[in-house]
């Protein structure tokens, strides 16, 4: 798989820091250089003028994670987070069935820790999408602790393989229950990256929790 260095910013020149310099300068710097937007060392574009609304309806269209918008004067400050640099990630929403949950650790051994959730394919299959450990009140983790005991299984609901490491820990339970979470996208096969609880849909059918 062919490579390339993606430089956004320049800190030093010829021997000379320039750290200190406002952001938009160094970019003419880069400039300069003549460092192109193709080959093995490349400048991606920066744009200035558009809304932050803007920008994140156009990382969308083309399925990007989001924007970092800098002030244009800002220096830059090596190690430190600035409110002159904010990253802005795109997340998404959508519904997954529960087929499992994995206890918490030490005091909270007896309530959730995180919920094995999943998706059917285009054969109805149930498949793995990973398991959603955030969003949870602490109230959440004890309600749905109480309500998936009811539903225990011997064995695993989805079809496909869950990595032994985290089936060694699951309860399994029949998959009835459907979420919506929020994710930031789907990675591999139809797996969640980052994925937050948002509440439970009573109202949604299983089936109609289905992955990309």
């Amino acid at each position: 798989h062919p490579v390339a260095l993606l430089v956004f910013d320049l800190l030093w020149v010829d021997g000379v820091e320039v750290l200190g310099e406002p952001y938009v300068r160094r970019r003419e710097r880069l400039r300069e250089l003549a460092v192109t937007t193709v080959g093995t060392v490349r400048v991606p574009e920066h744009h200035v003028g558009l809304t932050g609304t803007r920008m994140l309806a156009i990382a969308a269209e083309h399925d990007l994670e989001g924007i970092v918008a800098k002030r244009l004067g800002s220096p830059y400050r090596p190690g430190v987070r600035s409110a002159d640099w904010i990253k802005t990630a795109l997340r998404h929403a959508t519904h997954v069935v529960v087929g499992g949950w994995v206890p918490g650790s030490g005091t909270h051994r007896h309530v959730l820790g995180a919920l094995v959730v999943g998706v059917y394919d285009e054969y109805g299959m149930l498949r793995w999408a990973g398991q959603v450990g955030t969003g949870f009140s602490e109230n959440d983790r004890v309600v749905f602790a109480e309500a998936l005991d009811e539903l225990t299984r011997p064995t695993s609901p989805f079809s496909d393989a869950v990595p032994a490491e985290l089936a060694r820990h699951a309860r399994w339970v029949e998959p009835v229950i459907v979420v919506e979470v929020e994710y930031r996208h789907w990675v591999g096969e139809r797996r969640l990256r980052q994925p937050v609880f948002l509440r439970v849909c009573p109202d949604v059918p299983p089936g109609n929790a289905v992955g990309p």
